[in-house]
């Protein structure tokens, strides 16, 4: 950042020191105050603290991290805890002159967020500093009690990178930006008009999804569709082939019903009642049994 008192971007300003800060910033400054305090207590005590808990998981790879309710969600070293500050502030200001409400919602996994809301659409957003891993070099006995606790061999180390993160949680639009060879700062304008932008890419998003889940009902019913005729394809097929087998035994039944009648009259003679009555009932049913005179009766039916 310049040294100037304020930093004029476009038609925003950023300012050194904030005036009249946003009642998120305060709340947010009170936290890391408290939380620094105690981190330093703790540095200098021969012993795990009490409320060494709290302070681990307000610790994060090096960096401290504020989830709290009305507080912005911030990811940082102490040593850039003002300037994300800064930020923000700036950030929230503008985005309330441009007919935006910034409230403060709870999500059980990303915990407490801040929000800008606009034409229903609710943007989350935040900062966090890049880290890396590093080797302490310390023997073990020359750590704290609480960074042994922390850290063991390797030690997490703030790279003064900020990362600035707006998205959607409903559609999971994201949009990031990184200090690199200028500031988040400079970046401010844009990272406004994105915010501007981001209700009518979340609309459109909306309208590509309808559209998307409209195609793919289309083709879960296309492929329904499919399936179910080929699956009574199959099944007509399986049936015919099942009826084939049973007709082609009936008339193997039909062969050896005349060939018994003919071997009858060429060693007895005429039917005898019982010949004849065997023979009777035989042909009744298997005609009544025959599977094409029952199928000529569904096709004629259907």
């Amino acid at each position: 950042m310049q040294n100037s008192k304020n930093q004029q971007l476009g038609n925003i300003e950023i300012s050194n020191r904030i005036i009249a800060p946003h009642k998120f910033t305060k709340s947010t400054k009170l936290y890391f105050a408290k939380l620094i305090k105690n981190i330093e207590i703790a540095h200098k005590s021969k012993s795990i603290p009490s409320n060494y808990i709290s302070i681990i998981q307000s610790v994060y790879r090096g960096r401290m991290v504020c989830c709290e309710t009305d507080c912005f969600k911030l990811t940082v070293s102490k040593g850039l805890v003002s300037r994300a500050l800064n930020f923000l502030d700036a950030l929230t200001k503008e985005l309330e002159i441009r007919g935006f409400k910034i409230k403060s919602l709870e999500d059980k996994k990303a915990k407490n967020f801040i929000v800008a809301i606009k034409d229903n659409v609710h943007i989350s957003y935040e900062i966090s500093e890049g880290y890396k891993y590093q080797s302490n070099g310390k023997d073990p006995k020359e750590l704290t009690a609480l960074d042994r606790v922390l850290y063991s061999g390797k030690e997490p180390v703030p790279t003064g990178k900020l990362t600035f993160s707006a998205y959607i949680p409903e559609t999971n639009i994201v949009k990031n930006w990184t200090d690199g060879k200028s500031l988040i700062e400079t970046k401010l304008p844009a990272i406004i008009n994105v915010f501007s932008n981001l209700g009518s890419i979340h609309k459109q998003y909306k309208i590509d999804q309808t559209i998307r889940e409209e195609k793919h009902r289309n083709e879960t019913t296309l492929f329904r569709e499919s399936e179910s005729r080929r699956y009574l394809e199959k099944s007509i097929y399986d049936n015919a082939m099942q009826e084939a087998q049973i007709y082609k035994a009936h008339t193997e039944l039909e062969t050896y019903l005349n060939h018994l009648e003919v071997q009858y009259l060429e060693q007895y003679g005429p039917l005898s009642e019982k010949a004849l009555y065997w023979l009777s009932i035989a042909r009744k049913i298997a005609k009544a049994k025959c599977p094409a005179n029952n199928r000529l009766k569904q096709l004629n039916a259907n």
